[in-house]
């Protein structure tokens, strides 16, 4: 797990990670269902009334119940933590003193990619709530928003190391956006662009084969005219870069 600079009586929030409250002492808690996402409603969309948490972690519920409920739930996370996590009053927050919400970078997405696969690196991927659909609308509208940001980051982060010349970091974080954009032909061309940068054609090759063949298994497409004029463009500068036998046979004498 990535480390977050210590603050004494802190406790930090590894959203990225499923949840996980760590106080830097106790072995971290990695929260599931209700309790996690508690955690990543307040932690993504900030303060919100406590009848509304309450109505959307038990929308089943009469509102007394649901209310009694997230006042459980509230008070077991502070006993957990010996600490005051959460604002008071009708707005319930993260007490911002305390929880210290660690924010992912782009070379720590990129290995948690390629290492655990794009499903493990979702929001809350081990949430397993009852069917109720309120919740799991919230859940499902905040994982795409999430997914969303992690695009962008990893977008920012190749056009830095396409601007500093770092060659191997942008085909890295070109492959983890991939991983995460498996039918995006804008990402396989950003690979292929990145793997010629870093003067591997096989590579750049290899990724329009596997960009043909997703789109053609998950959307029943063939790849677009600009994809398909990326891959004519590395054919031809393969050929160009092989060497010509243009030695004539010596005559005999």
């Amino acid at each position: 797990m990535s480390s977050w600079p210590q603050r004494r009586g802190g406790v930090g929030l590894f959203i990225a990670q499923g949840i996980v409250l760590d106080d830097g002492q106790r072995t971290p808690a990695r929260l599931r269902d209700r309790a996690a996402v508690l955690m990543a409603l307040l932690a993504t969309e900030g303060p919100r009334h406590r009848q509304a948490v309450a109505a959307l972690l038990w929308p089943d519920s009469p509102a007394p119940l649901a209310r009694n409920n997230l006042r459980t739930l509230v008070h077991r996370l502070v006993r957990r933590h010996g600490e005051p996590l959460f604002s008071e009053g009708e707005m319930l927050a993260l007490n911002q003193n305390v929880v210290q919400v660690h924010h992912e970078t782009a070379n720590e997405l990129a290995e948690r990619v390629v290492l655990l696969g794009a499903d493990r690196c979702t929001l809350l991927p081990d949430v397993s709530l009852d069917v109720v659909e309120q919740t799991d609308s919230w859940l499902s509208s905040a994982r795409t928003r999430h997914r969303e940001a992690q695009l962008r980051l990893l977008t920012g982060a190749m056009a830095q190391a396409e601007r500093l010349g770092n060659h191997p970091r942008w085909v890295a974080l070109a492959c983890a956006k991939v991983l995460l954009d498996q039918t995006s032909e804008a990402a396989y061309r950003e690979l292929m662009q990145a793997h010629l940068a870093n003067g591997d054609r096989g590579a750049a090759l290899a990724t329009y084969e596997r960009c043909r063949a997703t789109l053609s298994e998950a959307l029943g497409v063939t790849p677009e005219r600009q994809t398909q004029e990326l891959h004519v463009q590395i054919l031809k500068s393969m050929r160009c870069a092989e060497p010509c036998d243009t030695m004539s046979s010596p005559e005999d004498a």
